[in-house]
């Protein structure tokens, strides 16, 4: 399962634009696909505007279970990510 979830936030990664994480820059809820796709947003941000969101809208019990372990995956790697970035880790 680790191979899957690393695999989860190094797509996130490359999803890159202009830079990893802006604090000054808050995650947008955006009116359609195509500003979603034009916006450059730091790619912290994505966990937010899209892959946080995910896990509810599973349909299925394999699907609903599986997404809610990458959901803990993710929150713990940005706790981390967050530690490092505030120097806290």
């Amino acid at each position: 399962m680790k191979n899957q979830e690393n695999e989860i936030v190094n797509k996130t990664i490359e999803f890159v634009k202009d830079a990893l994480y802006n604090p000054d820059i808050p995650p947008q809820k955006y009116q359609n696909k195509e500003d979603y796709i034009n916006s450059n947003a730091p790619t912290v941000n994505h966990f937010y505007e899209k892959l946080f969101l995910l896990k509810d809208r599973m349909k299925t019990e394999t699907g609903k279970k599986l997404a809610e372990q990458r959901h803990r995956f993710m929150e713990e790697y940005l706790e981390q990510f967050f530690g490092e970035w505030e120097g806290l880790r």
